[in-house]
Parts: C-alpha cells; sequence; structure tokens
C-alpha cells in the first residue's frame, strides 16, 4: 500500500514539476517576444521622432 501510494506520488510529482516547467518556458518565451516587439516598436518611434525633427 505505501509502496504504491509513494509511487504515485513520485509521478504525479514529476508530472507536476514537467507542466510548471512547460508553463514557465511558455511564459518566458511570450515575455522575450513581447519584449522584443515593444523594443522594436519603440525604436522605431524614436525614429520617426528623430526624422520627424
Amino acid at each position: 500500500m505505501a509502496k504504491g501510494f509513494s509511487e504515485d506520488l513520485w509521478i504525479a510529482s514529476g508530472l507536476g514539476l514537467q507542466s510548471l516547467f512547460r508553463w514557465w518556458s511558455s511564459i518566458s518565451g511570450l515575455g522575450i517576444f513581447f519584449t522584443g516587439s515593444f523594443f522594436w516598436r519603440w525604436r522605431g518611434l524614436e525614429g520617426n521622432h528623430i526624422f520627424v525633427l
């Protein structure tokens, strides 16, 4: 009984870690994407301001 429970707990914790890592990598990927697009947009705005001036 205890052995089966510990094995189930180990499998559940492994799945939890895997899903947590997947969630974290997707969140960080989105953060990198949004930061990059915002940075390029900001640089474009700066360039437009310099071009207008």
